[in-house]
């Protein structure tokens, strides 16, 4: 199948990379015939209608603080174990964006927990584009959707398998009862996206026809590695790879990205080499996070196993960490080209060892992509802002608000089958430290850590099966749309799993930065938004 690269500069660029029985079910429900025109059906009528549905269990319309737009509320009632459905429910909830009976649907499979406001649930360019519904599904263990109690912590039918088995029974519902002429398509950003690219995995598997395409954005799928103990470890290097690789390359020689990129590269060395810069480094990074800071310390005075033995060794790892870290949000959420002029040359930096030009190198480093955000629009000041090819600043807080709607069970789930995006620090100068150094002092802050022994995990299996899946797949349609520059990338399926299957589509976008409006001219080049449209086509002609 085509792999949609539409790096035209980039030609060259690849990406990094039983039998299961279900409790027989009776999955027959009642016809419902609800009014068919939308512009004459009212509130009411739909609340009616959607009641009468057999698993949903409650529904109320909320509106937006004007009052211009409202959504449904609606409370499912699912199996807390789809495979012992003895065990009882729970309510799962969902909103409904309503367009009309007879248009089609999308289904936005949250892989966190799902605004529970009008004001916070938008309309996405996929149901936009389709003139569509748009139903908004939490993922079980996030939100109001719990079927154990939270303050429990024991997540044990937290799985993709079981929220897969939430999907298709909701989709069933609602597609044999009330949606029964237009068609369907499923979509996620990010860990939204996993859950819609998983969704289509258990389709295959389990022979469900509920959806006509899935159309997962920027979602990662991360086998897991092996840690520096020799053992399995989620921690996953693709996306960290991808960022020293990938990300901010391409550009013309001389451009002012490709400066920043070069730059960037040189980051860890002069960090490393130079000591009045680094001793600057560690203090910024202390000052910015005190609390792991004195962990580290305490690491060293304990003479701990992830200590390298020398203390300023030891911090300025925790310094590295936090500048790969904030790297990976910048490139994430913000186009390179709005901030590549903004990083500072460390070469220069490190000649003059200036105090206020290496305070201002290392707070640049440290700055997370919000106050990086900042910055430009202090910048480029009211004129500039209005022409600058940049999202609103609506847009931008509801991206931000996304973004960081994040609970303890994503880092469960991560540890557990979804692996976890960690950093190999392989651009740090092993005159000074070593990459395996770097990743032992840091080591207690990942997840591996965090959850060994008290959560079991799979060993990478579900990833690795998804990834291999993908070859040979050849019932469920799939359009997976990247950012060339978004880090996450680096964990999108293989290139040659996408050119071999007919059934899947790629398409990489030279602009576009971790989100899926993909109809937005500023974020999205126009040949990827028309080849997005013409998979789309493909599948659902």
């Amino acid at each position: 199948m085509r792999h949609i690269n539409i790096l035209h500069l980039l030609a060259g660029v690849t990406l990094a990379g039983a039998l299961f029985t279900s409790c027989a079910k009776d999955d027959s429900i009642t016809e419902i015939i609800p009014e068919q025109e939308s512009d004459t059906t009212t509130s009411n009528e739909v609340i009616k209608a959607l009641k009468t549905v057999p698993i949903v269990s409650n529904v109320e319309l909320r509106y937006t603080k004007d009052y211009n737009d409202s959504v449904y509320f609606i409370t499912f009632e699912q199996p807390i174990d789809h495979f012992h459905p003895e065990l009882g429910t729970y309510e799962q909830h969902a909103s409904l964006l309503f367009h009309g009976w007879d248009k089609n649907v999308v289904v936005k499979t949250h892989g966190y927990e799902m605004p529970q406001t009008a004001d916070m649930t938008r309309k996405d360019d996929l149901a936009t584009h389709l003139d569509a519904n748009q139903l908004n599904i939490e993922h079980r263990y996030f939100g109001l959707s719990q079927p154990e109690p939270y303050d429990e912590m024991k997540f044990t039918y937290f799985n993709a398998e079981q929220e897969s088995y939430d999907l298709h029974a909701i989709v069933t519902a609602l597609k044999t009862t009330l949606f029964k002429t237009g068609k369907w398509a499923s979509t996620g950003t990010s860990k939204d996206g996993i859950t819609t690219a998983l969704y289509a995995y258990y389709s295959d598997r389990e022979g469900w026809k509920d959806i006509d395409v899935f159309v997962p954005f920027c979602a990662p799928f991360m086998e897991g590695t092996t840690d520096i103990n020799g053992k399995y470890s989620c921690s996953n290097y693709q996306t960290s790879d991808y960022i020293d690789q990938v990300c901010g390359t391409g550009y013309p020689t001389g451009s002012k990205e490709a400066i920043a990129r070069e730059r960037l590269n040189q980051v860890p060395y002069y960090v490393c080499t130079t000591p009045e810069l680094r001793r600057v480094c560690i203090t910024k990074a202390a000052a910015k996070d005190p609390e792991t800071y004195n962990k580290i310390v305490q690491q060293y005075n304990d003479k701990g196993t992830g200590s390298t033995g020398d203390l300023e060794k030891d911090l300025t790892a925790h310094f590295l960490w936090h500048y790969f870290s904030e790297l990976f949000g910048k490139f994430s959420y913000i186009q390179f080209t709005e901030w590549s002029h903004m990083v500072p040359d460390p070469a220069r930096v490190a000649a003059n060892l200036d105090a206020d030009e290496m305070d201002k190198f290392a707070e640049f480093l440290l700055m997370n992509d919000d106050t990086l955000r900042v910055r430009i629009e202090e910048a480029d000041g009211d004129e500039s802002r209005a022409t600058r090819a940049t999202t609103s600043e609506t847009l931008w807080q509801l991206l931000k608000d996304l973004r960081n709607n994040k609970s303890i069970p994503y880092e469960v789930q991560s540890f557990m089958e979804l692996g976890d995006a960690d950093f190999a620090f392989r651009q740090v100068n092993n005159s000074y430290l070593t990459s395996d150094e770097v990743t032992g002092v840091i080591r207690f802050l990942g997840r591996q850590a965090k959850f060994e022994g008290i959560y079991k995990q799979d060993n990478g299996a579900l990833m690795r099966s998804f990834r291999q899946w993908c070859y040979t797949e050849h019932t469920q349609p799939i359009i997976f749309v990247y950012g060339k520059n978004d880090p996450w990338t680096g964990a999108a399926p293989d290139a040659a799993a996408i050119e071999q299957n007919d059934m899947l589509e790629m398409v990489i976008d030279p602009k576009a930065t971790h989100q899926d409006h993909f109809l937005d001219s500023r974020l999205y080049e126009q040949s990827s938004r028309q080849a997005i449209i013409d998979a789309l086509d493909k599948f659902l002609k």
